[in-house]
């Protein structure tokens, strides 16, 4: 299973989580959004945020980076579904963090905006692949790994597999 969370299982060691990848998160808006956000971080604060909620690694990221710089943004939504916070920054309703391939892949193209890209501020989100823990290594996960690593590799040099 792909996840971006790792999984814990009441069977102590019953699954594996095999880190195979970071993907960079990206702060993203409508453009006439977008375009109000010049002074980056400073106009950040106050402006409509919609965030991932708890669990997420990247809205504890997010949380974070911001709070060091001193922001406090107007959380509008909370919401656990990626393609609906989307769908809310495409109407105009607020900043979200996506990662990089989100942003790329929406539709209609160029509709969303990067406003900071995740070298300021250092977000990322893991991406897993989980498998059952057995008694001799699986030759398929293991080449699933290694080609998701390779994959996540080739598509963008931000992208950082761990060995």
């Amino acid at each position: 299973m792909l996840s971006d969370v790792s999984m814990r299982s009441q069977d102590q060691g019953a699954l594996l989580n095999h880190l195979i990848g970071k993907i960079p998160v990206v702060l993203a808006a409508a453009p006439e959004l977008a375009g109000r956000c010049k002074k980056v971080p400073a106009d950040f604060d106050g402006a409509p945020f919609i965030l991932p909620s708890l669990p997420s690694q990247v809205c504890h990221q997010v949380q974070e980076a911001l709070a060091q710089r001193g922001i406090r943004p107007n959380v509008v939504a909370e919401v656990q579904d990626v393609e609906l916070a989307r769908r809310l920054a495409l109407a105009g309703h607020g900043i979200a963090p996506m990662n990089e391939y989100t942003v790329a892949s929406s539709l209609p193209a160029g509709r969303l905006k990067v406003i900071a890209a995740s070298r300021g501020f250092g977000i990322h989100e893991s991406i897993y692949l989980i498998t059952r823990k057995r008694r001799w290594p699986n030759p398929i996960a293991d080449r699933l790994v290694k080609n998701f690593r390779a994959l996540f590799t080739a598509k963008s040099g931000r992208v950082s597999p761990l060995l």
